[in-house]
């Protein structure tokens, strides 16, 4: 298929569960396998870091701030917490980070002991912030009072994440820098940002912390093979930057979504059958037709909802951002 695209090497991307079989067959047989560049999914390390992230937070008062807030039902509460409800899970964690960043800012105001913050900085910066537009977003960004603003407030967030303003803070300081973390990381894929994607890869000290060995093994091995692609698999590293390593499938800005996360929504959301691979069939070779042909099931299932206009056709938000 690559020699057919005139493309030396081949990517392809794998959840945990294939990748971990796929790694075992280039590792046995390096020769044969020498062009083939494995990326591990998004999507499911994204589904991984959400639920490590949510055990962390369980007992410290979390669950009963969404709940109250009306930022998440009861009923689907465990889910997002474990990480199985994607798009309710950005959602809480992006919005509790705003909150948050809300709160430490109003503290960083009131401090006046360790900061030295000027009123007059405070509500110029505030006024460039109010009206800010799409014109004005480069005066903002250089304007030398906003830079100092931001400067103090960095400053003083380093404090509290020392722990000088006390245990409890910094706790939820942390938290900020996971979230902060995870949503770089949904930045370089909807931006196809090869760099930043690779910079963020470093997710595994929460992963391994709660326990989730396996994806600490293969997030290492995966992001030591994209620091060395370059050596290992020269060309690669050109072919990824424009935009091979995720999927345009809108016209918003800066909507691109990861390989393993258009998998699931089109081929398998298209071509599933009841009970799944066990309720199929028992027969080994009706398997195999079926794995043969489920893609070309997908698009048909998919061209006849879009001929009757039953399709999911609305590209303009993000469904991340839609309440619960």
């Amino acid at each position: 298929m690559a020699s057919q695209q005139c493309n030396v090497n081949t990517f392809v991307t794998f959840d945990l569960a294939v990748e971990k079989k796929a790694y075992a067959l280039i590792w046995h047989d390096a020769e044969r396998y020498k062009n083939v560049v494995i990326h591990l999914g998004v999507f499911h390390t994204v589904l991984s870091y959400l639920g490590a992230l949510g055990k962390l937070m369980k007992g410290s008062g979390f669950e009963d701030i969404i709940t109250e807030a009306d930022l998440c039902a009861s009923g689907s509460l465990d889910k997002m917490m474990n990480g199985k409800h994607y798009n309710r899970a950005l959602r809480v964690h992006t919005i509790m980070l705003e909150a948050l960043e809300r709160l430490l800012f109003t503290a960083f105001e009131q401090n006046t002991g360790s900061v030295d913050v000027s009123d007059k900085l405070v509500v110029e910066a505030k006024e460039l912030v109010t009206n800010l537009g799409s014109n004005a977003a480069e005066t903002t960004l250089a304007s030398q009072a906003f830079d100092q603003l931001f400067a103090q407030y960095k400053y003083f967030k380093e404090e509290v994440r020392a722990g000088r303003h006390g245990k409890t803070s910094q706790f939820w300081v942390q938290y900020m820098d996971r979230v902060w973390l995870l949503l770089r990381f949904l930045r370089a894929t909807k931006m196809n940002d090869l760099d930043l994607h690779i910079t963020c890869l470093q997710l595994y000290p929460l992963l391994f912390s709660m326990d989730h060995h396996n994806y600490v093994r293969y997030l290492t091995v995966y992001f030591i093979s994209l620091l060395n692609l370059s050596d290992s698999h020269p060309g690669a590293e050109s072919l990824l930057h424009n935009n091979s390593f995720s999927v345009c499938r809108s016209d918003v800005p800066a909507s691109r979504t990861a390989v393993d996360l258009t998998i699931e929504q089109t081929i398998n959301r298209h071509a599933k059958t009841r009970g799944g691979i066990v309720g199929f069939s028992r027969s080994l070779p009706a398997y195999y037709r079926w794995s043969v042909t489920r893609h070309h099931c997908a698009s048909y299932v998919s061209a006849t909802h879009d001929m009757a206009d039953i399709g999911d056709l609305s590209n303009d938000s993000h469904k991340e951002l839609t309440p619960a």
